[in-house]
């Protein structure tokens, strides 16, 4: 996925609620022992472009968490989660997509310009 390929989605009132609770409930049955399939088939969103923001944020949440702040290996975090390690990778690239699109978008803030191309 290329940075201009990510999305962001604006949520009105409803859809606010809808994803917070359910973003909740995927990151506390994760967190139980649950996989990450057997998470997201509990939750019960009938939009199915909210579900898949809310099981994509849950799973980076989950891998910020574990992999990141506790060190966890993403071979052990795919097996936990029961979810091929290339699923895991794709987020993680990602995550750290994101983190450089928002560097970027901060950049061009403050000084008018990006630090791309600058060593």
């Amino acid at each position: 996925m290329e940075m201009s390929e990510i999305k962001y989605k604006q949520y009105d009132e409803e859809e606010t609620r809808i994803y917070e609770e359910n973003l909740d409930k995927v990151r506390r049955y994760m967190n139980e022992g649950m996989t990450f399939n057997e998470a997201a088939d509990i939750i019960n969103v009938e939009d199915k472009e909210l579900k898949d923001f809310i099981l994509d944020d849950a799973l980076k949440i989950f891998i910020a968490e574990r992999h990141f702040v506790l060190g966890m290996p993403l071979t052990e975090m795919s097996q936990i989660l029961n979810l091929d390690l290339t699923i895991i990778q794709k987020a993680v690239f990602e995550m750290l997509e994101d983190v450089g699109h928002t560097s970027q978008e901060y950049q061009m803030m403050i000084h008018g310009h990006g630090t791309f191309g600058n060593a």
